[in-house]
């Protein structure tokens, strides 16, 4: 069953990517004459009795040329059809990926409408979101700025002014023949792990390129729309219930602020100490959602999203994921009070989706009403506590009661005040944890990955996981289940399971390297030598997201 859906998730990944070879040539002369061969057979008839969805063709083409770096365990020919004949169908496998592509395009489009233009498909860009937030009912049409169609770079993430227009057909063939190469260089000989690499991979290429151009605001990327098809035909291949074929689960890690700014004033290394929790409260969140789809086969595709301590994951409705979800939560609520005497809580739930929206429940289309629903169960299983603290419906009182500390007040740990020193150094009286702490603070600005490991291999413990952060990757990470690439700079790493994920860990340096002292950098000041902070805030922003995107914004204004 993994195997099938990793096969799925594959397929839901490389469905569309015919789309940027579509937009690459201006004609077929570039697919070989076995494409070709089956252009009757993959795409659907028009009106007018040719060929429409013509960018089947080119995923042909694409997995064709791909198919002999996939995973041996993977049936490259299997995979090639699944993709392929995704608007023409012929078996139930390639009938899931048909209807994973329908149900992400109307997760994508249902808000706006599409239209008919006789402007050329290859000329239209990514339309920036922000540029279609509006609170009146009038239609809001995006300025001159649009997203070009190239790799992720520091240098292309904000919006150009629109050149008139041009087609950006240079542009996609970069992106194909930078996609093609790269992934012959991968060597990953396990699915899941290449699946993972291979999204990370997508979204470097395809963040800025639209999924649909014959709509009237296109500001849904190719890579959005393939992610959420993986996720759905995942889900649809292993599901018990067709009728509610989705489980959505989401995570919720509290009273971060209060751990994090716990750590005792005077006791040393502040900065370090409180960028390590910090650090360490983001890597919670993280590591546990990745390692819940890690323990169900599933890629990190069916991660939704992952911010400030909750996450949110798209699942296959069974009793292995149900089983899967209560032992991460007692697992992690076990580990919160044994590791942090109950400082942190931690919420996670979950709920039936069904394919379509029904007279009781709305269907996977309707993310906003789901996520509301998930979010107020969240907030019910936070007002009941870590599940340890009581057994069939009593308080567990043996469980309130954590155990004390008989020595002396001078043996205490200097910065948390609650567990027994171990440092041997007279000036530095720090428990375990708080040392640890530190010694992940002082890592992390020098790191550029995070590795993940389900077991207990990596340096840092966690809930239901351990990790190493590390400049530089050995050979001793094929191990890893996951590595996360804090800069998305290092692209020739292709034989182990990578992805991206911006971090930010920047902090000055001297001319050697070394971390400031935040005396040595008030020292730097112009005028007074003093430090200084900026805290900016966007009042509203929620609101402005949740209620504005969902404006008359995307109305056809006729």
């Amino acid at each position: 069953m993994e195997n099938n859906i990793t096969v799925m998730a594959l397929a839901g990944l490389l469905h569309d990517v015919g789309k940027v070879g579509q937009r690459a040539f201006v004609d077929e002369k570039h697919l070989s004459g076995a494409t070709l061969g089956i252009a009757d057979y993959l795409c659907p008839k028009n009106e007018f009795g040719g060929r429409s969805h013509k960018h089947v063709l080119y995923t042909n083409e694409f997995c064709e040329l791909i198919k002999n770096n996939l995973p041996p365990g993977i049936n490259r020919s299997e995979l090639v059809n699944l993709a392929a004949y995704h608007h023409r169908p012929t078996d139930e496998f390639q009938a899931i990926i048909s209807r994973a592509d329908r149900l992400s395009a109307a997760f994508d489009r249902d808000a706006y409408q599409a239209v008919d233009s006789a402007a050329s498909f290859r000329k239209t860009q990514l339309i920036p979101i922000t540029g279609t937030v509006s609170f009146t009912e009038e239609a809001v049409f995006p300025g001159n700025e649009l997203l070009e169609p190239r790799a992720l770079s520091a240098d292309r993430i904000f919006p150009t002014m629109n050149d008139g227009a041009k087609e950006k057909t240079t542009d996609y063939r970069k992106l194909w023949d930078g996609l093609i190469q790269t992934i012959r260089d991968f060597k990953i000989p396990d699915g899941l792990r290449f699946t993972n690499s291979l999204s990370s991979l997508f979204e470097r290429y395809l963040w800025a390129v639209p999924s649909a151009t014959n709509v009237m605001v296109p500001d849904i990327s190719l890579f959005d729309h393939l992610k959420a098809t993986a996720a759905i035909a995942a889900c649809l291949c292993a599901a018990e219930s067709q009728t509610a074929p989705f489980i959505f689960a989401a995570g919720d890690f509290g009273g971060i602020q209060k751990y994090i700014f716990s750590i005792k004033r005077g006791s040393g290394k502040m900065a370090k100490a409180l960028r390590g929790r910090s650090f360490k409260v983001n890597a919670f969140s993280d590591s546990t959602a990745y390692m819940i789809l890690a323990e169900l086969g599933l890629p990190s595709t069916n991660l939704v999203l992952s911010a400030g301590g909750r996450f949110y994951l798209l699942l296959p409705n069974n009793e292995k994921t149900i089983r899967a979800l209560k032992k991460q939560r007692e697992s992690i609520h076990e580990w919160i009070i044994e590791k942090t005497n109950g400082e942190l809580k931690f919420s996670l739930d979950w709920l039936e989706v069904s394919a379509e929206d029904n007279q009781s429940e709305p269907g996977i289309k309707n993310f906003p009403k789901i996520k509301d629903l998930i979010d107020q169960k969240l907030a019910d299983s936070g007002m009941r506590g870590l599940t340890p603290l009581a057994t069939n419906g009593k308080w567990n009182t043996a469980v309130w009661l954590r155990p004390g500390y008989s020595g002396s007040s001078e043996e205490l740990c200097r910065s948390c005040q609650s567990n027994p020193a171990v440092s041997a150094a007279q000036d530095e009286k720090l428990c375990k944890t708080c040392l640890e702490d530190r010694e992940l603070g002082r890592l992390a600005v020098k790191s550029n990955y995070m590795v993940n490991f389900r077991d207990r291999s990596g340096k840092f413990h966690l809930p239901i996981a351990s990790f190493d952060v590390l400049q530089e990757l050995t050979e001793a990470e094929r191990a890893a289940d996951l590595i996360v690439d804090f800069r998305g700079e290092n692209v020739a790493v292709y034989d182990k399971p990578i992805i991206t994920s911006f971090k930010n860990n920047y902090v000055p340096v001297d001319d050697s390297g070394d971390v400031l002292e935040f005396s040595e950098i008030a020292e730097k000041a112009s005028g007074k030598k003093y430090l200084a902070y900026l805290k900016a805030d966007v009042d509203n922003l929620g609101f402005i997201f949740s209620r504005g995107l969902a404006s008359g914004g995307h109305n056809n204004p006729d």
